[in-house]
């Protein structure tokens, strides 16, 4: 049977994009588990349910939080939870915080051998790199786009390394024709000005990869948020972490001519972790709000404590494009604008307003023609 498999996804491959199987993907990032699993154990269980209905999870790396054995202990359990429970295949990559408690690549890549590694048809000779193809013909190209700095203890910052480019280059040119491919890293390519990279070395030299091969979709996590960029030919899409509000997932459905993304909650509405999540948030933008106003005019004033509430939730939610001229509008806006405030949350909050964000929730990446 194994001597079959390469055959039967090449024939797989082969066949119009419209009579394959259309898988499902689900995305996470940056679980950050510790050792203790209680610590982690609503966020394993609402992950588990929702892969039910996916034919693949997709982890963009941070599992663990300090790279410890025990915390890539707790990882391997919940992987190995969600593929017995669910029968979703889990992929995954490296994040700064899994190499950086002793971990390095090759340990990582053995460890999670039964989690992506084990399907992959080649591998990054540089690092923890991987390309491998999902049961419905889907090929995922998993980064591992850490910096080592001459050791295998991960920096904070990403680095696309020379030999990762020479491997992709071999790589993406002997895929079949016709193949479907994500590219995925931990590290970001674009920084939120669209252009460059304030994270990652080298980010230009894989962007400029990517269009050669007519590639438009890269994942990644790292920022904690939920956000796209995108350039004339690359589409940048960030998948935020679970244990902060609004805590979506992504999702990825193949098209005839390219990609659906989609945001979807790890916790039902209403449920108490949501509730607890969206409560702390507000407890945090209120005491921003209150903090930066004190001294000023506005000291106390809670309509424009609100109104920054506003401001700060739907900037998390990724809905302030529906309700940007309304608060630009509102008077309490103009109260924030003549405060003499002086920490940089002033600042901040009305950048939001001035600089539409490119709407995460909902994102179509089309193929070239």
């Amino acid at each position: 049977m194994k001597k079959l498999l390469p055959a039967l996804l090449l024939a797989l491959l082969l066949l119009p994009h419209g009579l394959r199987a259309q898988e499902r993907l689900l995305i996470v990032s940056d679980l950050h588990f510790t050792a203790d699993p209680s610590a982690s154990r609503s966020v394993t269980d609402a992950i588990v349910r929702l892969a039910a209905d996916y034919d693949a999870l997709l982890v963009l790396g941070d599992c663990a939080n300090s790279g410890r054995p025990e915390e890539h202990a707790q990882v391997r359990a919940f992987f190995e939870q969600a593929a017995s429970e669910t029968g979703a295949a889990v992929y995954v990559l490296p994040g700064n915080h899994d190499l950086s408690g002793g971990f390095s690549p090759a340990d990582f890549a053995a460890y999670y051998d039964g989690f992506g590694y084990h399907r992959s048809f080649s591998r990054d000779p540089s690092g923890a790199g991987y390309a491998a193809w999902t049961e419905g013909g889907t090929c995922l190209v998993m980064l591992d786009v850490n910096h080592y700095d001459g050791t295998a203890k991960a920096a904070l910052h990403g680095t696309v390394r020379e030999e990762t480019l020479r491997w992709l280059r071999h790589l993406l040119p002997s895929l079949p024709p016709g193949t479907r491919a994500v590219v995925a890293g931990h590290y970001p390519l674009l920084p939120f000005s669209g252009s460059g990279s304030d994270d990652t070395e080298n980010a230009a030299a894989l962007a400029e990869v990517l269009r050669e091969f007519d590639l438009p979709l890269y994942l990644c996590g790292h920022r904690h948020s939920n956000y796209t960029l995108h350039t004339d030919t690359l589409r940048q899409i960030a998948v935020g972490v679970p244990f902060s509000y609004p805590a979506w997932a992504g999702t990825l459905t193949p098209l005839t001519d390219g990609w659906d993304y989609q945001v979807v909650p790890i916790y039902a509405e209403g449920s108490p972790e949501n509730e607890r999540m969206a409560n702390d948030s507000l407890a945090l933008a209120r005491r921003m709000a209150s903090g930066s106003l004190a001294g000023t005019r506005y000291e106390g004033d809670l309509e424009a404590e609100d109104w920054f509430l506003r401001v700060f939730t739907a900037n998390m939610t990724v809905s302030l494009n529906d309700c940007r001229q309304a608060l630009l509008e509102d008077e309490n806006c103009q109260k924030w604008r003549d405060a003499d405030v002086r920490s940089a949350v002033k600042p901040w909050i009305l950048s939001l307003l001035e600089n539409p964000q490119e709407d995460v929730r909902h994102v179509v990446v089309r193929t070239a023609p």
